[in-house]
Formats: structure tokens, sequence, C-alpha cells
């Protein structure tokens, strides 16, 4: 599955749950979500670039690693043997 219909797949999904799901427990719900399909390999960074609602977006920026977070992985790798 390409990430655009993976992508178009999770937010289709999630806006037809999310009318029975409560609103105060949508944030929780959104994150257990968004989580089966990372553990499943079908979420990805490009998933932030989509018009998400604000439970989807939050769960998203919880789940995906942040470029900053990137950044600091490499810099931490050091090849100077000095």
């Amino acid at each position: 599955m390409m990430i655009a219909e993976s992508n178009a797949l999770i937010i289709e999904l999630w806006e037809r749950i999310k009318p029975s799901i409560n609103s105060k427990e949508r944030m929780d719900v959104a994150n257990s979500f968004l989580t089966v399909f990372d553990d499943y390999g079908l979420l990805d960074e490009k998933f932030l670039e989509e018009d998400l609602d604000r439970p989807l977006k939050a769960a998203a920026k919880s789940i995906l690693p942040s470029p900053i977070d990137e950044v600091c992985e490499e810099d931490l790798i050091d090849d100077d043997p000095y």
C-alpha cells in the first residue's frame, strides 16, 4: 500500500468512527488508533502534512519523530576517532 493510500485510509476510518467516540476521549482514542497503524508500518512523517483534526494531529505529533529529534540523533553519531 502506498503512503498516500494509507494516509487516506487512516483519515477516512477516523472520520467514520469519530462520531461514536465521546469528545473527552478522542485524544486517547486517536493515540491508540494511530499507534496501531504505526506498529504496522502504515504511518510516516508525511501524515502530518495531511489536513487533520486536532485529536489526530496531536496523536501523530506524539507518535512520529520530529525532524529536530532526527537531527539530534545524527549529531550523537561521531565518526571522528579523535
